[in-house]
């Protein structure tokens, strides 16, 4: 699975969050963010990434479900 979005987002540091199973992969503005990209239950992953203007942020996730139970949440907020 492949969901692509456009969020506008205030200057400053921001958090993503996924909980995943099994591989995911988080792209912001096309530079990888970070990647989980093997076969795991459900487990929490989170970075933080700098936003320099007030803008609109490109934001991609990438998913794959191997086999049983699936899941994907993806949350967003500011660091600070």
């Amino acid at each position: 699975m492949i969901a692509e979005t456009r969020v506008p987002l205030a200057k400053g540091t921001w958090r993503i969050k996924t909980l995943s199973d099994d591989g995911v992969r988080v792209f912001i503005d096309d530079k990888m963010l970070f990647e989980r990209w093997d076969i795991h239950g459900p487990t929490p992953d989170a970075k933080t990434f700098t936003v320099d203007t007030d803008r609109e942020v490109s934001i991609r996730i990438e998913h794959f479900e191997n086999d049983g139970y699936a899941m994907l949440t993806v949350d967003l907020e500011p660091a600070e």
